[in-house]
């Protein structure tokens, strides 16, 4: 039998992926980081579909918890 798949998805509010020193932010020091960095896979191009107020985050969670675009997932 096949083990499944290892996955870790680190979601974090609010952060880009520039502010990572493995992605080529030199002034700030983030060891765990930049080694799943090392040893994983990074998105340094996604983008944030926008929201229903201030709180962007809870956008890009219901997004990411239903697997609906943002205008769709009210409709579950």
């Amino acid at each position: 039998k096949k083990d499944p798949p290892n996955i870790l998805f680190v979601f974090a509010d609010d952060q880009c992926y520039n502010t990572i020193r493995e992605l080529g932010n030199e002034e700030v020091f983030t060891p765990t980081l930049d080694e799943m960095a090392r040893h994983g896979t990074v998105f340094t191009t996604a983008f944030n579909m926008g929201g229903w107020h201030g709180a962007i985050c809870v956008a890009s969670r219901t997004m990411f918890n239903t697997g609906r675009f943002l205008w769709r997932a009210n409709t579950l």
